[in-house]
């Protein structure tokens, strides 16, 4: 018999009450000693020996240690996490045992589980974390999570998350883009891994000196304000939707709508909207693209539209929270005894019923997984269901150019390319590749054209595989130029994530120059091509190898040149001095040249680029602009970064 307080009772009853049957039993011994909470003993509770069997494979339970065990959060705890988030910048750890991953990758759950914070605030007001944690201790105390903390010095922000940490890199990097995380973390290399993400979080709630943001970081809140470098006391900053630049408001009346004056506000040219606009009602729809993919069998839905669908249908919303007023009670009563000396808010008790929605929610949509995509795919079928073959059409309203310009030499061409092959293919959650002709004005062919359509965590992108014209006499006329800008256009009018192209014959000077930016995932591989090449094309010496140098001790840590090279890893692409595809393009190139260093330099390298369709993203070479009036520039990109304090509005 032992003496036990009210409130270590009252634990030890709730413990006892979530034991599996297993575990249950009459009476439950425990051993004194001295200074120590009762309570904590029921963590090592002996099970009794059953079956000849080895008692490992019961799991946890078997080992002495309960799910329900906790580290204890209190204020020294609390102060020793924040102290190495500030030494180390980051940390991620275990709320059951205070463990921290060893090896895989590690990743936020997604915006919903997410916090942003201002640094100064987070280091110095402890109830920033212990609000965090009340808010999300279930998840974080349940074993398969952890408490991820990054203090990310590119915009004085700590980010706060409930983090999974798998063995798969793919996977994970695939779960950092579809939770649009701006990096994932390497445990055993000790590094990021960019997913190209934003951040964004869906709320931020802290301590009553915290800022709060709603959708801060290319958020889809309409009309949003926030500082932005120096701004005068008699000026207010607003902020428009996806793709419009900040505009300082301006005397007009209470009442003077600011949004009224138009496409000068936008982050896109005059030109630029009209085409976007223009591309809407050409090429197939997103909703055609998924039916495609549905007809052929490898329909999929991300685990936010299976949510999406449970939220808005009355039964199933019925179905997956059934009970939930009593869970939240139990919630609520669970974290009251914990912290007696908290007063909840009505705003607390409402995140609390909302948290918990969303666990059954997830849980839900996690048990009924098949039957949720069996109907999603019934819901997106229906009398809309297409064929890839039956896009062709549709597709050659993008892709069917008919153009006529000069060639290098000032001869007059036409070339007309058409779309005559569509079929399904198998890349992330289903694809559509493309192929076409390229013809000259007597329907002669000479050259084609290949793209691949692929579906990743919801959202639609798309491979440029090919754009050949084999015909020298018809090179330089522009045509490429034009099916590209009708075919951007066409993207952002739907919606696409980014463009990815690998590059042959004169790719990789082509789409350098067009935009195009190193893809974060291949920086040593794309360096190796460079070098190879300007081994064999520049003489020591020249002029153009040292500009070629240049550019590479800005891309490579420690570059020393030499016939091996010497560095010590690639630089950060968020440095403002690492270069751009385009500066390797052209390197020698002067006004109406025709054959130049650059070119020579990167005539068929097999280089892997990228673009991000953000109006950033598709204008990286006109500098650090805010296009959308963000705060940030090369916005979605690797090189993402907060614009200069001063700089250009």
């Amino acid at each position: 018999m032992i003496a036990v307080t009210p409130d270590q009772s009252r634990k030890l009853a709730l413990l006892i009450r979530d034991l599996s049957p297993i575990q249950k039993a009459d009476f439950y011994y425990f051993t004194i000693v001295e200074n120590q909470d009762p309570y904590k003993f029921l963590a090592s509770i002996p099970v009794k020996k059953h079956g000849d069997h080895d008692q490992s494979s019961h799991g946890s339970w078997a080992q002495g240690v309960l799910a329900s065990a906790e580290v204890q959060l209190d204020g020294k705890k609390i102060g020793e996490i924040i102290n190495r988030v500030k030494d180390e910048g980051g940390l991620t750890i275990s709320m059951i045992d205070g463990s921290e991953p060893q090896t895989g990758f590690t990743f936020a759950r997604g915006r919903k589980y997410s916090s942003i914070v201002d640094a100064q605030t987070f280091y110095k007001d402890e109830d920033v974390l212990a609000s965090y944690y009340i808010k999300h201790k279930a998840d974080l105390t349940g074993g398969k999570y952890h408490l991820g903390l990054w203090h990310n010095d590119a915009d004085g922000q700590v980010y706060l998350d409930v983090s999974e940490n798998i063995q798969d890199r793919e996977r994970a990097i695939a779960q950092g883009i579809k939770n649009d995380q701006i990096s994932i973390w390497d445990v055993v290399n000790k590094k990021e891994i960019p997913t190209g993400g934003s951040g964004a979080v869906k709320e931020v709630r802290s301590s009553r000196d915290t800022r709060y943001v709603k959708n801060d970081r290319r958020g889809n809140s309409g009309l949003r304000q926030r500082d932005l470098g120096e701004v005068r006391k008699t000026l207010k900053v607003i902020y428009f939707d996806y793709g419009l630049k900040p505009v300082f408001k301006h005397e007009g009346g209470p009442d003077h709508e600011q949004v009224d004056h138009g496409n000068w506000a936008r982050g896109y040219t005059s030109a630029e909207i009209e085409l976007i606009e223009t591309m809407k009602d050409k090429g197939p729809s997103v909703e055609d693209l998924n039916s495609a993919v549905s007809e052929s069998g490898t329909y999929s839905q991300t685990d936010e539209q299976l949510e999406l669908i449970v939220r808005n249908d009355g039964d199933l919303y019925r179905d997956a929270t059934a009970g939930i007023d009593a869970r939240v009670e139990e919630r609520l009563e669970s974290l009251q005894e914990e912290f007696p000396n908290h007063e909840y808010t009505g705003q607390e008790k409402n995140e609390i019923y909302e948290n918990v929605q969303d666990e059954l929610i997830d849980n839900y949509v996690e048990s009924q997984r098949d039957t949720l995509t069996e109907l999603a795919a019934g819901m997106d079928s229906g009398e809309f269901s297409v064929s890839a073959q039956e896009l062709i059409p549709f597709f050659d309203e993008v892709y069917g150019v008919e153009h006529t310009g000069n060639n290098f030499d000032g001869e007059e061409r036409t070339i007309v390319s058409k779309i005559s092959d569509a079929q399904v293919g198998y890349r992330g959650d289903g694809s559509i590749i493309i192929e076409g002709s390229i013809e000259n004005e007597n329907e002669e062919l000479i050259g084609f054209i290949q793209r691949e359509f692929f579906k990743e965590n919801g959202v639609w992108n798309v491979e440029h595989l090919a754009l050949v014209i084999e015909e020298q006499d018809y090179k330089g006329t522009g045509f490429g130029k034009e099916i590209i800008q009708n075919s951007e256009a066409w993207y952002v009018a739907r919606g696409f994530g980014y463009i990815e192209v690998s590059t042959a014959m004169d790719g990789a000077r082509h789409w350098a120059r067009a935009g195009y930016d190193f893809n974060p995932e291949y920086l040593r591989e794309n360096a190796r091509e460079l070098i190879v090449a300007a081994d064999g094309r520049f003489e020591a010496g020249t002029p153009e190898r040292a500009q070629f140098d240049n550019l590479m001790g800005r891309y490579l840590d420690g570059y020393t040149p030499s016939s091996q090279p010497i560095y010590a890893g690639v630089r950060d692409m968020k440095d403002e001095r690492f270069p751009l595809p385009a500066d390797f393009a052209n390197i020698g190139y002067t006004a109406g040249a025709k054959q130049w260093a650059g070119k020579d330099l990167m005539s068929s390298l097999n280089m892997k680029y990228v673009k991000v369709l953000t109006p950033e993203g598709q204008k990286l070479m006109d500098g650090p602009i805010d296009h959308d009036g963000d705060g940030l520039i090369y916005d979605g990109t690797a090189r993402e970064k907060p614009a200069p304090s001063g700089g250009k509005k």
